[in-house]
């Protein structure tokens, strides 16, 4: 019998590692969602997820997981992705304290991740002069909005954000100095980024049912739960089906998407858990826990089928109309969040199936 020859440690154990890091982040800045389920709640929490996300992207193009043949990464490379775990899994639990309460270490952590960027690019040879120059003009302007007064501190910090936003888009074009991006490793990284954060909605299920009991639990809801995750899971690796180079602003486009569709996924775990305890506080907050992230989430997937190219955007689309038709007739008729989540499933289950026949 034949002998696989592999190299140990795999290259892409140290992917499955770093990932560990970004499960454990989505689980705490979902679980300040869970207390802080306004409006302004959600954003905080979305732009937490995309500064993590920035992170998790550009880590991968410095370090080769977006390369389809790489050497495995050992010593000193090794030891900054270390470093920069503990680094996102921290600045995700201080994102759910109050911002007066844990600006100081939100801001140092994220000043450590730009010159982790930096740092790994340098190690690992495939950054060019771009990288550098653009995030430490970052970190000049976070140090800069400790010294300035409140208006232009507050445009600064936000500056930064918008560099790491800028030098992300630009990596996903250009890739690294050493080649160009294995388009199909890039789809293949971001399908298991989105497994891990699907498999975080069944984290957050047992958490929540930990802290009630399992007698909590109601039968009714599993039921609708377990498909709309499986219609999720199904119309987004359904979005694979990419047509043409995938290069450019397809690309960008395509893994731009996953932004609100992980927020989306992971605000959909708060709402779901609650339902399957059958919590008072869904009663109210229905459209935030529950309405608002499945449009999230279905909004992404019809633009990921648009954005792969795929004639089965027209279906997302009409999935789209007819869960807003759903939303808006649940309080007319009095239907309380079980029934809604039924006919949710309904609609996001119909929407896979008949995406998948296109």
């Amino acid at each position: 019998m034949p002998q696989t020859s592999l190299r140990w440690p795999a290259p892409t154990w140290l992917d499955l590692f770093y990932d560990l890091a970004m499960a454990a982040s989505a689980v705490a800045i979902s679980g300040s969602f869970a207390y802080d389920y306004t409006w302004s709640g959600a954003a905080w929490f979305a732009l937490t997820y995309a500064i993590l996300g920035c992170f998790w992207l550009l880590t991968g193009f410095w370090s080769g997981s977006f390369n389809g043949d790489r050497p495995p990464l050992r010593g000193t490379p090794v030891a900054v992705i270390a470093v920069q775990m503990v680094g996102l899994l921290v600045l995700a639990v201080a994102s759910g304290d109050s911002i007066a309460d844990s600006e100081a270490v939100y801001d140092i952590l994220l000043g450590l991740l730009l010159v982790s960027i930096v740092v790994l690019g340098w190690l690992s040879g495939r950054m060019g002069r771009r990288t550098p120059l653009v995030l430490g003009v970052g970190v000049a302007c976070l140090i800069g909005s400790w010294i300035a007064p409140s208006g232009p501190s507050m445009a600064l910090w936000l500056l930064v954000l918008v560099l790491l936003a800028l030098e992300t888009a630009m990596a996903v074009v250009s890739g690294p100095v050493d080649g160009p991006v294995d388009g199909p490793r890039l789809r293949h990284r971001l399908g298991e980024l989105t497994v891990v954060i699907i498999g975080e909605v069944l984290v957050k299920f047992a958490l929540t049912a930990g802290d009630e009991s399992l007698w909590a639990i109601k039968l009714a809801a599993l039921v609708p739960i377990v498909v709309i995750l499986v219609a999720a899971w199904w119309a987004y690796f359904l979005a694979h089906r990419v047509s043409g180079a995938f290069s450019g602003r397809q690309r960008r486009t395509w893994v731009a998407l996953h932004l609100p569709l992980h927020v989306g996924l992971l605000g959909l775990a708060v709402g779901l858990a609650k339902l399957l305890v059958g919590a008072k506080t869904l009663d109210d907050k229905v459209l935030n826990l529950l309405g608002g992230p499945v449009l999230l989430v279905l909004i992404s997937l019809m633009l990921l089928h648009w954005a792969a190219g795929q004639a089965s955007v027209k279906v997302l689309a009409l999935a789209v109309v007819v869960e807003v038709v759903v939303l808006a007739l649940a309080p007319v008729v009095s239907a309380g969040p079980t029934v809604t989540s039924y006919a949710t499933a309904v609609v996001m289950l119909s929407a896979a199936i008949a995406a998948a026949r296109k």
